[in-house]
């Protein structure tokens, strides 16, 4: 029964405790928001600059190369500082921080930074930013804004190496609202390896994150009223590599290597007796047909893999072969002796097609090394 009466002492004392420190802390607040507006920027002197810390940690979702649209999720983290919201923490039990709403259903309770992201795709540049998230609030005014991002952007994607390429995409965050000489950007870090993100746990199955640089920079406005004004912005330039490079050599590749020999085996087999030769041919024409849409399906429309021209050529290489099976069974079906012309037709086209495999052996060795 003591046992038991001591831990209901206890967990009551415990709940006393939790009680003050919030009634502290609704004290803190209330202290903080009395006389506070939001739409001013958090300096003494107009002429002051707010320095705004920010970091960026992406995450591929998507990259849909038909539409070039990328989409990204991650951890952002912006500092600042606002003298508004300093105490003195004797004066509050020794509170160091406080958490805050940035916004109510109403209007926003402290001011933040403007943000927007030129690269999107949204009609509404800030979009990716919850409105409704808290910061931590330092007694010596120092913010910290930690929020999950969620964004579109455009991404110019080149396809010619496809599928063992690597796209560079750009994120540029800035204001439209301050100048720079009102709020400057600095960079958290200035060098971020993807890979040292992997704790999260957050793996794209196609798409591998290498390296991400971070700059930061001023723009200047281009009118001709607006001299010596700038504006600060933060440029993420994204590295991204084709993961699965072996599955698409066995999914893309490799068919195509298979119809190349196909069509050789039917150039073989074209001789002096009747064969199916046409049929075979016109049957690894049309698989290649059917390769060729399902690449460029994919893809989009502004760019020429090199894996396209393959594949076109295999078709005409195809054709090719096709013609010189007809020509040839209708001379055996009319008991016609093999004419000369015939003979070197053939030659050629097997000339040409150890010729195209050279070249294109060559070329995506190359590609598969970078």
């Amino acid at each position: 029964m003591t046992v038991i009466i001591s831990e209901a002492v206890i967990r009551g004392t415990k709940r006393m405790v939790e009680c003050g420190d919030n009634e502290v802390h609704r004290d803190l607040q209330a202290t903080l928001m009395i006389n506070y507006t939001a739409s001013l920027r958090p300096v003494k002197d107009t002429t002051d600059t707010v320095k705004v810390g920010f970091r960026f940690t992406p995450t591929i979702s998507v990259l849909a190369e038909h539409d070039q649209h990328l989409h990204l999720r991650g951890m952002m983290v912006l500092t600042w500082e606002d003298y508004r919201l300093s105490w003195q923490p004797d004066e509050y039990d020794g509170i160091l921080e406080t958490r805050l709403s940035l916004t109510s259903r109403v209007e926003e309770l402290i001011w933040r930074p403007e943000l927007v992201l030129n690269e999107s795709v949204s009609t509404d540049f800030a979009s990716f930013i919850p409105e409704t998230t808290t910061v931590v609030v330092k007694h010596t005014g120092k913010i910290y804004w930690y929020t999950l991002a969620n964004m579109q952007s455009f991404c110019s994607v080149s396809v010619r190496n496809y599928p063992f390429d690597n796209q560079t995409c750009h994120l540029t965050f800035t204001t439209w609202l301050y100048q720079t000489a009102q709020q400057e950007f600095y960079a958290v870090t200035d060098l971020i390896d993807g890979k040292a993100y992997k704790h999260y746990d957050i793996k794209h199955g196609l798409w591998e994150l290498d390296i991400t640089t971070v700059d930061v920079n001023v723009a200047a406005y281009e009118c001709e009223s607006c001299e010596n004004q700038t504006q600060s912005y933060v440029h993420y330039v994204l590295d991204l590599r084709r993961g699965e490079r072996f599955s698409h050599f066995l999914a893309i590749i490799l068919p195509c290597l298979i119809m190349s020999g196909m069509t050789t085996v039917v150039l073989c087999l074209s001789g002096k007796e009747e064969t199916h030769t046409p049929e075979f041919g016109l049957t690894c024409v049309l698989t290649l047909f059917v390769s060729l849409t399902f690449v460029f399906t994919k893809l989009p429309s502004t760019g020429q893999p090199i894996i396209g021209s393959y594949i076109i050529w295999l078709i005409i290489e195809g054709v090719m072969v096709t013609v010189y099976g007809l020509i040839n069974a209708r001379n055996l079906r009319m008991e016609r002796p093999r004419m000369p012309w015939l003979r070197k037709m053939k030659q050629f086209i097997v000339g040409v097609k150890i010729v195209s495999s050279i070249i294109y052996g060559i070329i995506f060795a190359v590609v598969f090394s970078k």
